[in-house]
């Protein structure tokens, strides 16, 4: 249950040693004020009174179960994300993701999933990264799609909410985060994730995909395993803001005071963090915490839909005009930098580079045939491409397909 929000239990709250937990069912301004003291400290929260159905939600997550469970494995490598070009959705197989420079595989399977567009689509047509169909299997199951649909397009709304919200908490405009930087369109990518129980898979190290120029290099992999892996190393999230949704225990945030803390788990909550990019747009005011997730049953599988909710394509990346004095200072500049200096990001946030160019850079080891070593030099958005992603995607170029057309 969320809390009332009188400054008293607010401070309790969230001066405590866990994640907070914020009603949203209370008014904008009292949230607005839970939701800033919450992103300065833990960078994280649990949303409760979030107004998404709940039938809804355990519909979807009842369909990605069928999905992992009951759908057959030749159906899921023809839905495999290698064949599905730029549009990067379809099915993940455990270790197709993985954490510490890519060192260590992740404990989970996965489906790639994001909103339906249209075959014609601007950004459909011009082959862009991230847009396109979901990839489902709609015979086996034939509500899934409608009901993803749905689900998606509920969590967008609450994330057009959330950053009303944090606009206000920032003691900008409702519309300011919405109008600069989502533009009225935030970018979503969704994944569905399942965590299999502890012990139901092999430790056997795992082979990386098959990209355009054949196996990628296994070498530096490590082979040791703990007795309980996680489902997903520590991280902190690349983007702007988001939104999870699962269905047990497991998730876990780090407090630069208080150490790693479990996330405490209510049915048909959201937990909801800050990515590194807000954490440059508001100045380093609102903290991009690292965060890891582990199935700790050896019994039961666990689901977990993280919703990444992200700038527009064409967003310019500056940083909020937050007046200095309504910023609280409650770290130094050198430990902000530290924090920072854990990130990829190399750019200033003055407005010369578009969010376009952060997913150009981040994805270029997952679309090595889309985005040319020339052009990829000179993206000053981030350091490198992430390393998380095992399975190089081939795309066809306009080139090649007007050949395949022929």
């Amino acid at each position: 249950k969320g809390f009332r929000l009188t400054m008293g239990s607010l401070a309790e709250d969230i001066d405590g040693k866990s994640v907070p937990v914020i009603d949203f069912s209370q008014k904008d301004e009292k949230v607005a004020i839970a939701i800033d003291r919450a992103l300065r400290t833990w960078g994280a929260f649990v949303c409760t009174g979030h107004g998404v159905d709940a039938e809804l939600s355990e519909a979807v997550f009842a369909e990605g179960k069928k999905f992992f469970e009951q759908v057959s494995e030749e159906t899921k490598q023809k839905l495999h994300i290698r064949h599905n070009g730029a549009r990067w959705r379809g099915y993940m197989p455990i270790g197709g993701e993985r954490s510490h420079g890519g060192k260590t595989r992740d404990l989970k399977a996965g489906l790639y999933l994001g909103e339906d567009h249209a075959a014609d689509h601007p950004y459909v047509k011009q082959g862009l990264p991230l847009w396109g169909a979901n990839v489902l299997p709609d015979k086996e199951l034939p509500n899934m799609r409608e009901l993803l649909n749905a689900y998606i397009k509920q969590v967008k709304q609450l994330g057009d909410r959330t950053m009303d919200l944090i606009s206000i908490g920032l003691g900008l405009p409702e519309k300011t985060i919405q109008n600069r930087i989502t533009e009225k369109d935030a970018i979503s990518i969704v994944r569905m994730w399942y965590y299999p129980p502890q012990g139901s898979v092999p430790h056997a190290e795992v082979k990386q995909g098959e990209g355009t120029k054949g196996k990628r290099k296994t070498e530096g992999v490590s082979k040791h395993v703990a007795e309980k892996e996680w489902g997903i190393g520590a991280h902190s999230d690349y983007g702007l803001w988001t939104i999870i949704r699962t269905d047990a225990e497991g998730l876990e945030f780090q407090h630069p005071e208080y150490g790693w803390s479990k996330v405490p788990f209510i049915k048909n909550s959201f937990v909801m963090n800050a990515g590194d990019v807000l954490d440059r747009l508001t100045g380093g005011r609102y903290k991009s915490r690292f965060h890891r997730a582990m199935n700790h049953s050896s019994k039961h599988p666990r689901m977990s839909m993280p919703f990444f909710y992200d700038p527009s394509w064409e967003a310019k990346m500056m940083t909020l005009p937050i007046l200095s004095t309504t910023v609280p200072t409650d770290e130094t500049t050198e430990s902000r930098n530290a924090r920072w200096g854990k990130t990829k990001i190399t750019c200033d946030f003055d407005g010369k580079v578009r969010y376009k160019e952060f997913l150009a850079k981040k994805v270029a080891n997952v679309f090595p045939d889309l985005v040319p070593k020339e052009l990829l030099v000179n993206l000053k958005s981030t350091s490198a491409p992430s390393t998380r992603h095992a399975i190089a995607v081939p795309v066809t170029t306009k080139q090649e397909k007007a050949s395949e057309d022929k």
